[in-house]
């Protein structure tokens, strides 16, 4: 058959092959064709157009909540990190994600977070040397910049009080945040603290509102003790205190 084949092809005129080779290399270039749109990308998205990081600069643990600002990400660390937040930003049409990062310490050490761009443009930086502090970021990939508006969960320690007897304490908070929020845990050096109540407010918290919890326990003088609050998002929140 080959034989054959080779032969018929030997005693064609030179025309005839120069038709049988443009068509074999038209055939060819088929192939590749098709290969090349295959691999090509139809459209681009916001993840192709830029890809960008979150860069934690801290030599002590931190907690951070990255991602979608309606179901972050909790994530626990020590030291300088970068988390990929590229993949993160697709919240339907909305393209916007956030990092916010606590200190688990009460150093006054300053930790610093940015994001960056692939090729270490920076595109927002926050920072904070407040013991138990929170740094706060965000970015939108259909700006390819900082959120012009971005609602935060933020809670603050406004007050401790202790029973003379050391019987409970008081531990006054406000929501400093733009949204709503609400408590679900407290933990008091790292175990959960079953016996809380509130004598102001409740749980559920507005913005720039305030509730009180009493822990009851038979606290010693001269000890200190860690609180850490957590809210519905699992946002974490850490205040340390020395009963007198």
């Amino acid at each position: 058959m080959g034989k054959s084949i080779r032969a018929s092809i030997n005693s064609m005129s030179f025309r005839g092959k120069l038709v049988i080779c443009a068509i074999v290399f038209f055939l060819i270039g088929l192939g590749v064709s098709s290969v090349l749109l295959v691999n090509l990308p139809l459209f681009q998205t916001p993840e192709t157009v830029n890809k960008v990081y979150g860069r934690i600069q801290y030599s002590g643990e931190w907690g951070c909540a990255y991602g979608d600002p309606a179901n972050p990400t909790v994530l626990n660390g020590a030291g300088d990190s970068i988390i990929n937040l590229t993949s993160l930003g697709n919240t339907g049409n909305i393209y916007i994600i956030i990092l916010n990062v606590q200190k688990l310490d009460n150093s006054t050490e300053p930790l610093i977070i940015t994001i960056i761009t692939e090729d270490g443009t920076v595109v927002t930086q926050a920072s904070t040397d407040t013991p138990y502090g929170w740094a706060r970021v965000g970015y939108d990939f259909q700006e390819n910049t900082e959120p012009t508006f971005l609602e935060t969960e933020q809670l603050m320690f406004d007050n401790v009080s202790w029973d003379s007897n050391l019987t409970y304490v008081d531990i006054t908070v406000r929501n400093v945040g733009t949204v709503a929020l609400t408590i679900v845990n407290l933990y008091m050096n790292d175990m959960l603290a079953n016996n809380v109540t509130y004598t102001s407010g409740s749980a559920n918290i507005n913005s720039e509102g305030q509730a009180t919890l009493r822990v009851a326990e038979n606290f010693t003088s001269g000890i200190r003790y860690s609180f850490r609050i957590c809210t519905a998002p699992g946002y974490q929140y850490r205040y340390e205190a020395c009963a007198p």
